[in-house]
């Protein structure tokens, strides 16, 4: 790639995405648009539509720093500081796991449920916020809690909730323990990769505490069973994510509480009650 000022947007995107691809980052043209949209400041729009565009030596600079880490496997979502989740842009770091498109399942399925005589959502393991946070946003009569088990996290889901500017309640707290709401629904998307299971490289730059869990991945759901039945609380809906094999399990551990499986969208599973 040249490194003089004679180099276009399309000159850099092309051969931002031929390095990627040789590295191989299965996003490699997407994610060079991200980068040199980063760098420049520019909508998507903006730098298609200029392709003869020169890039200046600031810009160049810091398009090849991005594209240098990205070529890394450095997940994409920590260069830029942002994800896009549901059609909104979140703030993120490496103090949270990056959001994953599949975990939009959560609300395509709130969206299928009987909630319109509902008031309370806590979302459980918030990480990033980006859970609870569409949910009001999309239900705005929902009263939202947010909780989490790291301080550093709910700072990262503090920084999103003033983006948003809505009204919530961010915790501190090991899993549902020091929850005050009444639990109409839950949204539960907590960690739950077995040890043994290898993971990608981008992944590998993420808070290992929010991607895997004992028990063959598991631990974390039946502590939170536990929890329902110590607490004595019993929400309409419970939203969880998990792998395939874990679903049978899963099934059989919440028809414990009287829960059944009732809807699925991927990897995201909807209890009721």
């Amino acid at each position: 790639m040249r490194t003089n000022l004679l180099t276009t947007n399309s000159e850099w995107l092309k051969n931002a995405t031929q390095k990627l691809t040789v590295a191989g980052v299965e996003s490699a043209s997407i994610d060079s648009l991200i980068i040199l949209c980063f760098s420049l400041s520019l909508p998507k729009l903006e730098i298609l539509t200029n392709p003869n565009k020169i890039l200046t030596r600031k810009e160049l600079k810091l398009a090849n720093k991005l594209l240098t880490k990205r070529l890394e496997h450095y997940p994409i979502s920590y260069l830029t500081k942002q994800v896009e989740f549901y059609n909104r842009t979140f703030y993120i770091d490496r103090r949270v796991l990056s959001p994953r498109p599949e975990s939009e399942s959560f609300i395509n399925l709130l969206k299928l449920s009987d909630i319109s005589n509902l008031k309370y959502l806590t979302d459980v393991g918030c990480g990033s916020g980006v859970l609870g946070i569409t949910s009001k946003l999309e239900f705005p009569h929902l009263n939202i809690e947010l909780l989490d088990n790291s301080k550093n996290a709910l700072k990262v889901t503090g920084i999103n909730v003033d983006k948003f500017q809505i009204s919530s309640k961010i915790k501190l707290s090991n899993l549902i323990g020091n929850s005050d709401y009444k639990f109409d629904i839950i949204l539960a998307n907590l960690p739950y990769i077995p040890y043994t299971t290898t993971i990608n490289r981008a992944a590998s730059f993420e808070p290992k505490m929010s991607i895997f869990a004992p028990d063959n991945g598991l631990h974390f759901y039946k502590a939170l069973a536990r929890q329902l039945v110590v607490k004595k609380k019993n929400p309409k809906y419970i939203f969880i994510e998990c792998l395939d094999n874990q679903i049978t399990e899963l099934t059989k551990l919440f028809s414990n509480n009287s829960y059944k499986l009732t809807m699925s969208e991927g990897l995201v599973h909807r209890f009721s009650r």
